[in-house]
């Protein structure tokens, strides 16, 4: 018989071994997006062995009882040794039986997300519950699940995954977005809001993406409120209301002429002129229209460059209708956008060939861009790259249409997301479509709209992965290039200044990024940004100068024209007009750094027309770190001239730049120090200035850069 002090032992062993494994008691609900995975690796169930006494039956029991033996120097009993080693095997067991699971699960998983994809919801369901079955606490399953309960409808479903895995895991962004979507599935608006705000409790950097989704629990409220509130009105014997949705209902007939579809539109915009009419408009099934067949027959014709007059009629009537039902009115936006195949439809119908048509199309689309909420849908169903080509080429070929072309893609330029879905086609379509665009631009009279475009286009190379691609591209300079040659010879003109000043924005941006073809293409850059720099037009020399500066260490023959225009000298005394911003400072101080680094001869010119430096010297003192760092490197270029360093001698420069050092920029103490040992080794007063200034461990410092 086992000594019951040995049994107690063990016993507070398997207790402590219980401890350490996640016990989860009762079954697990965890929600998931399809496009994430929770780990809880650490919350599966205890598999509680049943261990056999037998085994330890020819184990010798110690001689004396346990209790009388320290716990830090009892030898361990052949018992013990038995056991530990069977919970071994048998954790080892476990984490293989469980390896094993988790794979067939993820299969399942998988299957499901295929599934989810092409919107075969209830088949997606079949699948994470399958894959349950073979790993009951894999939270992806239960959040996969409970998104896809939520697009067919089975809101108690989807709140019970949620809640079973907030219980777990209260942290679960995605289950609480998932229980706010079944709540207002369940028109609970006040609890949706709610679960929303929850996840600022744990993650307030969240707020942004909160709000998007109260905004939305809010307007579906308002919505249902419209609803109701038009229903007893209808209800009430309103008379507009009830003629109105009998011209919907007559819509429905089928085998009539296709001018009396088109009529029966025309008719229903012309009564749906407030809010009341638009819902009614809604929940009489109106968004039906854009799918039913002999309607979609006529837009199919359309597309497809079929100059039928009655299928034209007809899409005539179904996008203004469709343009005056979204007016003010999200939910009616939501729906629109939400129809089937209208991203696709829309897409033809906008590059139809038929300039009314297309017309009529961005009429629609800009309505709908006005709506955060519509936006983003906009941007989630459309393939953005084809609607950029779209819009683009719509600029460049209509004749009435394009401003609200370009406020179309300055809308969409709000949202984040925008550029993104387009990243993968940038080279194939994109550009090519905007290289056309500037081309074309050259000799457009659209003053108003080419400039707005130009911007847009610079707010989406904010995208790192954009910017790169737009820079590597030869194509994409020439143009530029040509734009600013072109409108440089105008500059006099409003409309080619503006061209001028958005290309250079542009061209700014996209220099950030380093390419061959940039440096292939700087020396006809340059040639056509040296008479920009001298502009006396602040705003255009600010620009071209910030571009020269990244521009010319790619082309000594640019550099080498450069001073024959004197542009050194010029910089300089612009550098010296008060009233300049500090952005424009810093744009002429980079350009000037580049000119006395690589050009002797631009060395010259400022040591000449300022003997002593006294223009750089006193913009030292400058708020900006960036003018401070240029300036200091300038000065460090700029006394390899004969006579400078001497000349600065009876100047405060020394004391000036040691005094810079003290900072946290390292740019700035880096540029100072440097500056500092090229003066002390260029004259022995700057030398015996630093020493008395206690400054001389300051050339120790400047030991790890490399002096230039």
């Amino acid at each position: 018989m086992e000594n019951s002090s040995e049994n107690e032992e063990l016993q507070e062993f398997l207790r402590k071994v219980d401890e350490l494994e996640s016990v989860v008691k009762g079954d697990l609900n965890v929600t998931e997006d399809v496009s994430e995975q929770v780990r809880l690796e650490n919350k599966n169930p205890v598999n509680r062995t049943v261990i056999n006494t037998n085994a330890f039956k020819d184990d010798q029991a110690p001689s004396q009882p346990a209790h009388q033996i320290p716990a830090s120097t009892a030898p361990m009993s052949a018992s013990q040794d038995g056991f530990m080693k069977a919970v071994e095997r048998d954790a080892a067991e476990r984490a293989e039986r469980r390896k094993e699971a988790k794979k067939r699960a993820t299969e399942w998983k998988d299957k499901g997300n295929v599934e989810f994809k092409e919107g075969n919801y209830e088949k997606a369901i079949e699948h994470y519950t399958e894959g349950l079955t073979h790993l009951k606490d894999f939270g992806v399953l239960y959040t996969n699940r409970a998104q896809a309960y939520n697009k067919v409808g089975r809101y108690e479903e989807a709140i019970a995954d949620c809640d079973l895995i907030l219980r777990l895991e209260p942290k679960n962004t995605k289950a609480h977005i998932h229980k706010g979507k079944a709540l207002l599935g369940q028109l609970k608006y006040e609890e949706a809001v709610d679960s929303y705000k929850e996840i600022l409790q744990y993650d307030p950097k969240q707020q942004k993406m909160v709000d998007k989704y109260i905004l939305e629990a809010k307007q579906a409220m308002v919505a249902a409120e419209s609803e109701e509130a038009a229903k007893r009105t209808l209800e009430g014997g309103d008379m507009h209301s009830k003629t109105m949705t009998d011209v919907l209902s007559k819509l429905w007939r089928p085998n009539q002429n296709l001018m009396y579809y088109a009529g029966g539109m025309r008719v229903l915009k012309e009564m749906i002129q407030d809010d009341t009419a638009r819902t009614l408009f809604r929940t009489g099934k109106g968004f039906d229209l854009l799918t039913e067949a002999h309607i979609q027959r006529c837009l199919s014709k359309v597309i497809d460059g079929k100059k039928k007059a009655e299928a034209v009629e007809v899409t005539h009537s179904l996008l203004d209708l469709m343009s005056q039902v979204v007016i003010q009115n999200d939910e009616n936006s939501r729906a629109v956008v939400e129809s089937k195949d209208f991203a696709s439809t829309f897409l033809g119908l906008l590059g139809s060939g038929n300039p009314d048509i297309s017309r009529q199309c961005v009429a629609l689309l800009l309505r709908l861009t006005e709506n955060s909420v519509s936006r983003q849908r906009i941007i989630t169903t459309f393939d953005n790259a084809s609607l950029l080509v779209g819009l683009l080429a719509y600029v460049q070929t209509s004749q009435n249409g394009s401003v609200e072309a370009a406020k179309v893609l300055n809308n969409l330029a709000l949202e984040n997301k925008f550029s993104s879905q387009f990243r993968d086609k940038v080279d194939d379509q994109v550009l090519p479509a905007f290289e056309k665009f500037l081309t074309h631009s050259i000799t457009s009279q659209k003053s108003d709209v080419f400039p707005s475009c130009i911007s847009f286009m610079g707010n989406m190379a904010h995208d790192p992965v954009i910017r790169k691609q737009i820079a590597g591209r030869k194509e994409f300079w020439e143009a530029s290039i040509q734009v600013l040659k072109y409108h440089t010879k105008h500059l006099n003109k409003p409309s080619s200044r503006e061209m001028v000043y958005t290309t250079l924005g542009l061209l700014m941006n996209i220099s950030m990024e380093t390419s061959q073809s940039f440096k292939d293409q700087s020396e006809g850059l340059c040639k056509e940004l040296l008479p920009l720099v001298k502009s006396d037009q602040i705003d255009i020399q600010e620009r071209a100068a910030g571009l020269l500066g990244r521009a010319l260490p790619h082309s000594t023959g640019a550099a080498q024209a450069a001073c024959e225009a004197r542009i050194p000298t010029i910089l300089h005394q612009t550098l010296q007009n008060s009233d300049l911003s500090i952005e424009s400072k810093s744009a002429l101080s980079r350009c000037l750094v580049v000119f006395t680094q690589i050009s002797e001869e631009a060395r010259n010119q400022i040591a000449q027309a300022d003997p002593d430096l006294s223009c750089f010297l006193s913009l030292l003192s400058s708020s900006s770190d960036t003018v401070v760092a240029n300036i200091a490197l300038s000065i460090g270029h700029c006394i390899q001239v004969e006579g400078v360093s001497e000349r600065l001698a009876d100047t405060d420069v020394v004391k000036t730049l040691l005094a810079k050092t003290d900072t946290t920029n390292e740019t700035i103490k880096q540029n100072c120090s440097i500056t500092l040992a090229k003066l002390a080794t260029s004259h022995q007063r700057h030398l015996e200035r630093l020493r008395d200034l206690g400054g001389i461990g300051i050339l120790h410092t400047c030991s790890k850069y490399a002096l230039r």
